[in-house]
């Protein structure tokens, strides 16, 4: 009978930020057990990866089970990939950072483990042909991709069964085809089902590779799996089955099968991702960073950050004026949180929430702001009485945005979008006070409607369309058609209320929101204007925002110019969105010049002041997303909506000064 080489790679992870009770719930239900039960069975190989977020809480909270993997090392039973440290999507981050990301995994896997890794795991499988390059001057020889991702390159699906070599400016690299079969068979189905898979593979021809690649939370964490993988015994009996039939099915390491076979051909692999992911981001992943302007803040966010470090790190002593190099433990610590931040898993999102977790996107601005700290610190050392004011197209839209900073707070202002502050950054804090996010049409929203309108109408449900069990928050299903950030300039039509204007279900008299304003700087300050129309006539806004040095303070000030020939009534209304920890409060205030807003868990507060008293809205704005068991409803965001109603005649001013200190 034909042999089969059976190649089986576990990756485990959790990202950056992610709470202690779920790391914790997570190795319980699935690592600890999945370790264990491969102790059991010493002749049975594997290839393991671990990423650097939880190693590093291994080390700190489950050091034994770290001694447990290199005891599997020493022994030659598992072998242990590298990749990058706090997983990254490789391509999208620089050059320099994806050799720095996977050295750092390298040297890690190399001290505790005392091995020297040959392969590397590809984050969410996000491929791009330039990379093989990169991975090849990490010391890369191989990696494994979905099997999806080299089909349009072979001729037949038989012919995924082993390795090919893919290079980029003659930089070669092994890629292992993980086999979309056994990903969905492994490990929902008997035992004997994918014996049979293997035996299919093993009738194509002797010696051929089945290659299954695959996360390590599906043995335990993921619904309904720890009963059926631990306490029904699938695992155990899977092994068990592996061995009643080693001799034909040999499993084996990658590395291992790469030293003792040729490769099936030469592939040129274009852009891909896993599967489902290519459906959620229209087929290349990068199309997150255009569907979700906030993932994309956040990247250029982290660009911008590394291209800082990079200038430091290349700056001569004579650059400095001094004789000194730059400090190498700043600089470590730099690269360290920049690193931190680059953690894929909150700038997109899959089954797994991602980018609609909260505390995700929080842990990753913290690091990304703790990085430029350092650096700006670095660049102006001890000083602290500096105000900078920056115009370029820092998004990359094709548009100037502004920054204004000091050295307590950074301000990023969109001006093609409203003019509106999308990022605001409280250094003491390290945190980013607009870390919010937009609701917007998603492809399971349309399936929970349709499936909480059955239930209204009495439908009779077969256990195959068992899909949401929360499908009373069907109703709670909104879109907003701008972005929820900061100085929003909202013009109100008389009907508006509360409710309506919480769920963006209203009418917007202006043309104000989500359009562009004209830029003036002057030193400290920065002037947005535009002349737009208010329900057809023409009106001018000029917000002025200043900041002072080395104080928390931001001082805005509100000209609202009638230009048209017709005496105007307004309704306007400076919408301010704050990410304040799951804050909840929904009410309305009247005439108020003072407003405080607090978030314990951050350690903040707002205190916002008003030289005209106004009525104030203030909401959660709560999202609709999908997690891995159900949909759930998820917080982003604070409004607080100071409002005033007033009229001006043609030619007519009205002025009002907001501030925001912090």
């Amino acid at each position: 009978m034909n042999k089969v080489n059976f190649l089986m790679a576990i990756h485990f992870h959790q990202p950056v930020g992610n709470f202690d009770f779920v790391f914790d719930k997570v190795c319980k239900n699935s690592y600890q057990p999945f370790i264990e039960t491969v102790e059991e069975f010493p002749d049975i190989k594997l290839t393991f990866h671990f990423t650097g977020c939880l190693l590093e809480w291994l080390e700190a909270h489950k050091p034994k089970l770290l001694e447990n993997v290199l005891r599997l090392v020493k022994r030659g039973q598992v072998e242990i990939m590298t990749g990058g440290f706090y997983e990254p999507i490789l391509p999208v981050i620089p050059y320099n950072d994806r050799l720095g990301q996977i050295a750092m995994l390298s040297n890690f896997v190399k001290k505790n483990f005392a091995y020297n890794p040959q392969g590397a795991w590809i984050a969410e499988r996000v491929w791009e042909p330039n990379l093989a390059s990169v991975l090849n001057e990490a010391g890369v020889k191989y990696i494994i991709l979905d099997d999806t991702h080299l089909k349009c390159t072979v001729s037949s699906p038989d012919d995924l069964h082993g390795y090919y070599v893919t290079e980029d400016s003659g930089k070669a690299l092994a890629v292992f085809p993980s086999d979309k079969k056994l990903r969905y068979l492994i490990p929902f189905s008997q035992q004997n089902q994918v014996i049979d898979y293997l035996r299919s593979v093993s009738n194509i021809a002797d010696g051929l590779a089945a290659v299954y690649g695959d996360d390590a939370e599906k043995f335990g964490e993921w619904p309904d799996t720890y009963e059926w993988v631990y306490e029904k015994r699938w695992l155990y009996n899977f092994f068990l089955s592996l061995r009643q039939n080693n001799s034909w099915v040999k499993t084996i390491h990658m590395s291992e099968y790469l030293k003792e076979n040729e490769p099936l051909g030469r592939a040129y692999i274009p852009t891909a991702s896993y599967e489902e992911m290519a459906e959620w981001s229209g087929c290349f992943w990068r199309n997150f960073l255009t569907k979700y302007p906030e993932s994309n803040q956040m990247h250029k966010k982290m660009i911008r950050v590394s291209e800082k470090l990079q200038r430091v790190i290349a700056r001569s002593p004579a650059e400095n004026g001094t004789t000194k190099q730059p400090p190498s433990k700043e600089i470590a610590l730099a690269r360290q949180e920049l690193y931190k931040g680059q953690c894929n898993c909150s700038y997109w999102h899959g089954v797994f929430g991602g980018l609609y977790l909260y505390h995700l996107r929080a842990a990753v601005w913290n690091h990304l702001i703790k990085s430029e700290i350092i650096v700006d610190d670095i660049i102006k050392g001890a000083k602290h009485d500096w105000v900078d004011c920056e115009i370029a197209d820092f998004d990359s839209d094709g548009c100037d945005e502004v920054i204004l900073s000091n050295s307590k707070l950074s301000l990023f202002f969109d001006c093609d979008e409203g003019g509106a502050i999308t990022e605001l950054d409280f250094k003491p804090k390290a945190v980013n006070v607009v870390n919010t996010l937009a609701r917007r049409k998603e492809a399971y929203h349309a399936k929970l409607l349709e499936q909480s309108l059955k239930n209204k109408a009495g439908h009779a449900k077969s256990i195959h369309e068992r899909e949401f069990e929360n499908i009373g928050l069907a109703n709670r299903v909104f879109y907003d058609w701008y972005r929820r950030s900061c100085l929003l300039d909202h013009f109100l039509g008389s009907n508006t209320t509360i409710e309506k204007f919480s769920k963006c279900q209203y009418d917007e008299l202006g043309d104000f929101v989500n359009q562009a304003y004209k830029i003036k700087e002057s030193k400290g300050a920065v002037a947005l204007s535009r002349a737009g129309q208010v329900d057809g006539e023409p009106l001018s806004v000029v917000k002025t925002i200043e900041l002072k040095k080395a104080v928390a303070e931001i001082k805005v000030a509100y000209t609202i110019k009638n230009i048209s020939s017709e005496e105007m009534d307004l309704w306007f209304g400076s919408e301010l969105n704050f990410s304040l920890s799951n804050d909840k409060v929904f009410e309305q205030l009247f005439g108020e010049k003072e407003l405080t807003l607090s978030d314990a868990i951050a350690g903040i507060k707002i205190r916002l002041n008003f030289s005209k008293p106004a009525d104030i809205w203030r909401f959660p704005v709560n999202t609709i997303s999908q997690s891995e068991s159900d949909i759930e409803e998820n917080y982003q965001s604070s409004v607080a909506m100071p409002n005033w109603k007033f009229k001006l005649t043609p030619g007519q001013n009205w002025q009002m000064d907001l501030n925001m200190s912090f």
